[in-house]
């Protein structure tokens, strides 16, 4: 919004907690996946991840979880404004960084997993800019 204010940022602004729900819920699902592919298939489960995929993983799923539970604005009442904000800024750079390790660990196996990785970067460039962009208007 602040590098390209319009309506279609307007709009994605507005939106943003229908979004951030979808995300979750696909998420969720996701979870779901994994647990009946740990519980069909131990041997297969376990080959396929290790003890840190499954930390980091569940740090990941937590914040998810804990995000859209805060994700309506009594939350914010609840939670304090400052609290709300740190936990939505630091659950989103953990996901974030979560995305991009686990996208580009796979680039050796298939340049295709560079895509998202390029995109996921770009958005945080996008992210700093606007940051920088807002302290510069301030100063």
């Amino acid at each position: 919004m602040r590098l390209v204010p319009g309506p279609g940022t307007a709009w994605l602004l507005a939106h943003r907690r229908p979004f951030g729900l979808g995300f979750a819920f696909s998420h969720a699902l996701h979870l779901v996946a994994i647990v009946a592919f740990a519980r069909l298939d131990p041997a297969g489960f376990a080959q396929q991840t290790g003890v840190a995929n499954i930390v980091t993983g569940g740090i990941a799923y937590l914040f998810i979880a804990l995000m859209a539970a805060t994700s309506w604005n009594g939350a914010v009442r609840w939670l304090g404004a400052r609290r709300w904000q740190w936990l939505h800024t630091i659950g989103a750079h953990y996901l974030w960084l979560s995305f991009v390790l686990s996208f580009g660990k796979r680039i050796p196996m298939s340049a295709a997993y560079a895509v998202p990785v390029l995109l996921l970067l770009a958005a945080m460039g996008l992210r700093l800019a606007g940051r920088l962009q807002a302290r510069g208007r301030r100063a």
